[in-house]
């Protein structure tokens, strides 16, 4: 079947689950931005594992910018629903990434309601149709 919106989440080991493909991107007040991991490979347990991400002071703003597909046609930006841990953020961006073909990226904006909250699950939603889950932690 043939859809303008098939949401996918990436994961960190390819299997569409567990911890997500993402980053964070961090803005400090002086305009100052980074990137930071959400996951590494473990040798010794063969496996991703997540670092837990922390949101820093109140004056960083902190987005997640998580990896998938099947979302860049979406009617619009105002139909992606997404929840953290039960949190809901708003999306900022939703759509393609340069000079990758097929891969779209989803930029939401982390909530500091989030702050000491472990492991949590992120749920996408695109035009209705849900996305695969994958994990994230908070420090």
């Amino acid at each position: 079947m043939i859809s303008q919106t098939a949401p996918g989440l990436f994961s960190a080991d390819a299997s569409g689950k567990g911890i997500a493909a993402a980053l964070v991107l961090r803005i400090r007040p002086d305009g100052s931005q980074n990137y930071e991991q959400v996951s590494r490979f473990d040798d010794a347990q063969q496996k991703f594992i997540p670092l837990p991400i922390d949101l820093g002071p109140e004056s960083d703003q902190v987005f997640l910018v998580a990896f998938g597909t099947g979302f860049r046609f979406r009617s619009s930006l105002g139909n992606i629903s997404a929840m953290v841990g039960g949190t809901a953020l708003v999306a900022e961006y939703a759509g393609p990434v340069a000079d990758y073909v097929g891969l779209d990226q989803l930029n939401l904006r982390l909530s500091r309601t989030l702050i000491g909250r472990g492991d949590v699950i992120l749920e996408v939603s695109v035009d209705g149709k849900a996305a695969n889950m994958v994990t994230l932690a908070f420090k």
